[in-house]
């Protein structure tokens, strides 16, 4: 039987407060950004940055492409598995 340990009611503060300022400090600049000039928004800049052309095809890609892409696809499926429903526990 799994016993449960208590959690520190200090991190579970640093942690909210933490994820606020994390959204809260993407979802300004991004807002501004497509408002004011869409050049200025992340997925701009992330695209400047890969040299990415639009409609270019994976055959093209460096290996730095496939890395970025690589390590995203593997952040999202961690975090959908983990904080969706609740695996890797």
């Amino acid at each position: 039987m799994s016993r449960v340990q208590a959690h520190s009611h200090a991190f579970t503060v640093y942690w909210t407060w933490w994820a606020v300022a994390a959204f809260l400090g993407f979802l300004g600049p991004e807002v501004y950004a497509l408002v004011t000039n869409w050049q200025n928004s992340l997925s701009a800049n992330i695209w400047r940055m890969e040299d990415f052309i639009p409609g270019q095809r994976a055959i093209g890609w460096s290996a730095g492409h496939f890395l970025f892409v690589g390590v995203l696809i593997l952040l999202d499926v961690w975090l959908l598995g983990h904080f969706g429903w609740g695996l890797w526990k």
